[in-house]
């Protein structure tokens, strides 16, 4: 447990203090699982040792971008990252995309998770639709991935 915390302090610590990206975002809280208020703690510690001083100006600082960064999470409905379902498996994503099954699903898996993330309120129903509308997009992209 104190290992996997300790390697997601420094991932979380890089989303926080970039520009609010709701796909990293749901990655990291999603990986974190349960997990998710201890490593939010060590990753203020741990900013806050990096400073040489103590300053309650330092704290307010680094307590107010973590309360920032998680007014976003909540704005953006990725609290519970950890517990959305894929709605289609790799067989039925291969089918909805018309691809066989190999290397490309699990391209095809993060893609979705990536799309739920962005669209917490949307259905099954809405994703096939998006799929059938951006089909050779969305696999030129993952391709391009890919390699």
């Amino acid at each position: 447990m104190a290992t996997f915390c300790y390697n997601n302090v420094e991932r979380l610590m890089k989303v926080v203090n970039s520009p609010f990206d709701v796909v990293n975002t749901g990655w990291i809280l999603k990986d974190m699982d349960n997990m998710r208020g201890a490593v939010i703690l060590l990753s203020i510690c741990k900013e806050y040792k990096e400073y040489e001083e103590v300053k309650v100006d330092v704290i307010k600082k680094i307590v107010n971008k973590y309360r920032d960064w998680m007014k976003s999470v909540e704005e953006g409905l990725l609290w519970d990252a950890d517990k959305i379902v894929p709605f289609f498996n790799g067989k039925k994503l291969a089918a909805l995309f018309n691809v066989s099954t190999g290397t490309m699903v699990k391209y095809l898996v993060d893609h979705q998770s990536s799309w739920q993330f962005k669209n917490p309120t949307k259905t099954k129903e809405d994703y096939a639709a998006y799929v059938r509308e951006n089909r050779e997009v969305i696999l030129e992209e993952l391709s391009a991935k890919k390699q």
